[in-house]
């Protein structure tokens, strides 16, 4: 039986990733949704990186674009830009791709993982019952017209407004300090805190259940109320 699964931030955190594919047991039957935040905090992110560019070919997941994406794509262009990525996280990104286990140049990312955030990035999802962003909605645009800095920046909190259409939110972006999904009525925020203290979240968007892995290689399993 076929599966609508999506994925919280990432953040580098490739221990939980390779934890959670191994936990949910993926297949190419299941619909999975990779909400954005690959890249930046945790250790691995070019493992990460290399692990969503292999999955793609065997999984064909939907992978949404998100802010850190945004900002590693900036530092290519501005030493600025660059700067602002480093303290966001972007520091321990490159370190990820020296050998020395020191800050590498942005100049050893290698040209599959660019054309990789540039092309297979999507800037949402939508089925019939759901929308996927990776930050928030404003409730009276469609998924299409929504602005970017909604999209990408705004986060998922207490004052939020369900979306007009009636479907259901799944979100990330906003970091639950708990380890444990944020429900609202209208939308569910599934960051989890990966890169942090917290977990790696994966969510059956049909049913509740939800499973969860940290760099520790721990598990854990609940469910979560979809019904509002």
């Amino acid at each position: 039986m076929s599966r609508t699964l999506a994925i919280g931030d990432i953040h580098g955190c490739l221990r939980s990733l390779e934890e959670m594919e191994g936990y949910v047991g993926f297949t190419p039957e299941d619909q999975i949704i990779l909400l954005g935040d690959y890249v930046d905090k945790g250790l691995n992110t070019c493992g990460v990186i290399d692990w969503l560019i292999d999955r793609s070919e065997t999984l064909s997941p939907i992978m949404l674009l998100g802010n850190h994406e945004i900002m590693m794509l900036a530092a290519q262009q501005s030493y600025g830009s660059l700067q602002t990525w480093k303290n966001c996280g972007g520091d321990t990104t490159l370190m990820s791709y020296s050998a020395e286990l020191e800050e590498a140049t942005i100049d050893a990312i290698p040209d599959r993982h660019w054309a990789f955030l540039k092309t297979a990035l999507l800037p949402s999802y939508e089925t019939s019952t759901h929308l996927f962003v990776h930050a928030c909605v404003l409730p009276h645009l469609p998924l299409e017209e929504q602005p970017d800095d909604v999209l990408y920046w705004q986060p998922f909190d207490e004052w939020f407004v369900p979306h007009h259409s009636g479907k259901q939110l799944i979100c990330g972006h906003k970091s639950q300090k708990s380890g444990l999904p944020f429900v609202r009525p209208g939308g569910i925020c599934i960051d989890t805190w990966a890169h942090g203290e917290g977990w790696l979240t994966c969510l059956d968007v049909n049913t509740g259940t939800y499973w969860q892995t940290n760099e520790r290689r721990e598990r854990r399993k609940d469910t979560v109320d979809i019904s509002n």
